[in-house]
């Protein structure tokens, strides 16, 4: 707790066997802690990285805690595994950090993350509870796309729950969703203007049309939530304005 690093960190193929708290921790220099294993807990809110992290093919057994994190560089996390609830809330991205075929098993949260240049979620498997991102900041060209898997179709989000509400996407085109499974998608508030879709799952609308719609809606018709109308008019403005819904 608030250990100081002056030199580079390095813990690479160490396996924690308890809770591992490095909360407040500063890394001066480079940290690496690749093909690690964390069997417990692994707290890391609030650390301060002022050189490259890397965290490729690391496993997070448990909950793993990165909120509030300040990245001076972008971390890898390339290859990680995460079982459990994995927390990037508020977390501080200066570099573009890839999450490139990254397991997430349990719900993640980027709530309110500023991803300052970007990020790369290409090849991410999203396959708990929800993927989180209410709030962030894409400043950077940010990817997500489907994980690789021989034998069967896949789509990026994996149809798990997910969230992009009150989201600011800061150029156009600068979040890009390719083919991803968008049934579960809520994307109130959002820049949706400026998301780019590419071959899209939309959900189709419960009743006799099964027009194509957003789960937003749909949310909101079947009473889980206030319904606001005047917001959903919005979306689908800025979705015909930007790229407008396709067909499954």
């Amino acid at each position: 707790h608030g250990a100081v690093f002056a030199g580079e960190a390095n813990f690479t193929l160490i396996t924690f066997g308890l809770a591992s708290t490095f909360s407040r921790a500063r890394f001066h220099q480079g940290a690496r802690f690749h093909g690690g294993t964390f069997r417990g807990p692994a707290d890391f809110s609030g650390a301060a990285f002022g050189g490259a992290a890397d965290l490729s093919e690391t496993v997070f057994a448990a909950e793993a805690g990165f909120s509030g994190v300040s990245w001076n560089a972008g971390p890898s996390f390339r290859r990680a595994a995460f079982g459990g609830v994995t927390d990037f809330s508020g977390t501080a991205f200066r570099g573009q950090p890839t999450f490139r075929q990254v397991r997430f098993a349990g719900e993640v949260r980027f709530l309110r993350a500023d991803l300052a240049a970007g990020a790369d979620f290409e090849d991410t498997t999203f396959a708990g509870a929800g993927a989180d991102f209410g709030g962030a900041r894409f400043a950077g060209r940010t990817l997500f796309s489907a994980p690789r898997e021989e034998g069967r179709a896949s789509r990026a989000l994996g149809g798990a729950p997910a969230s992009f509400r009150e989201a600011r996407v800061e150029e156009e085109g600068g979040l890009v969703l390719r083919e991803a499974d968008l049934r579960r998608c809520a994307l109130l508030g959002s820049d949706a203007r400026s998301i780019c879709f590419i071959q899209p799952v939309w959900p189709r609308m419960p009743g006799r049309t099964g027009r194509v719609g957003v789960f937003d809606e749909i949310a909101a018709q079947g009473g889980l939530e206030p319904r606001p109308w005047a917001l959903l008019e919005k979306l689908y403005r800025d979705l015909q304005e930007g790229a407008a819904p396709q067909g499954a």
